[in-house]
């Protein structure tokens, strides 16, 4: 059995739903896609973070990345041993390093367990396997280079969006997926760098994939979009199973 947490599915400055993580759990180890400055502490409240073996960021926004570096230390205080692979779009070691140094300088020479990099090229759909499981990219758009990614294995599928529009690539990856999670920022399309309420509609009556969760809202668009979501459900305008609402601690199970 594989299962799939929400860790978190707010955008940068949510008080309550804190920053989009997800946490892929498999039958030994785990996957961690995205962690901002206000996930460890999650993790670290259950302890999933001993589990983590790979760390996939979408792309370099702190909301997105700047929890590695807590999290990275805090393994090295409980005398971690085993690799931690981090993976994401080009200059990914870099970025990760300066962030560590910044913090806690030159703590790295201490650390007791190897730090495995791994890059997914810009422009192109990429691909990658780690444990048996396929993990693709495709670019998608927004103020700063950002990686769709779209996890296959034996029992199902899902993908991430990170921030931003998918592009055409972006599309073609997440077609017939199981679960889309779509970042919807705003009601309208407003915004040339995010997805929109309005687009992750469009993606729906479109059929890209299964099902679309709705992540990273903003905060003061919370209220409205959920009114909306609910009132296209109660008139059965849409279906929840083909469109839902994502919360903290969700999970969602794949069974082969």
């Amino acid at each position: 059995m594989h299962q799939l947490k929400i860790v978190g599915n707010g955008e940068a400055f949510s008080a309550t739903n804190f920053n989009t993580s997800y946490l892929f759990k498999l039958i030994k180890g785990s996957i961690l896609i995205d962690c901002g400055y206000q996930i460890p502490a999650r993790l670290w409240l259950t302890g999933d973070h001993q589990e983590i073996d790979l760390i996939l960021l979408t792309h370099f926004h702190a909301d997105h990345a700047f929890g590695i570096v807590p999290l990275m230390v805090r393994y090295l205080e409980e005398k971690r041993t085993r690799p931690l692979h981090i993976w994401g779009p080009v200059g990914v070691r870099k970025y990760v390093m300066e962030l560590l140094q910044m913090g806690y300088p030159n703590v790295s020479k201490y650390f007791q367990y190897p730090l495995e990099f791994a890059e997914f090229q810009e422009e192109i759909q990429d691909h990658r396997t780690f444990g048996g499981i396929s993990i693709r990219s495709a670019p998608a758009i927004h103020s700063i280079t950002n990686l769709v990614y779209r996890l296959d294995f034996d029992a199902g599928s899902f993908s991430v969006s990170g921030d931003g529009k998918p592009t055409e690539l972006a599309r073609e990856l997440i077609a017939g997926v199981e679960i889309h999670f779509q970042e919807t920022y705003e009601m309208e399309d407003r915004i040339p760098s995010h997805c929109s309420f309005e687009e992750v509609l469009q993606l729906v009556e479109a059929n890209v994939c299964a099902a679309v969760g709705i992540s990273h809202i903003a905060r003061h668009q919370i209220e409205a979009m959920t009114k909306e979501y609910r009132r296209l459900v109660e008139n059965e305008l849409i279906s929840e199973r083909r469109l839902f609402m994502t919360y903290p601690g969700q999970e969602f199970e794949f069974n082969s």
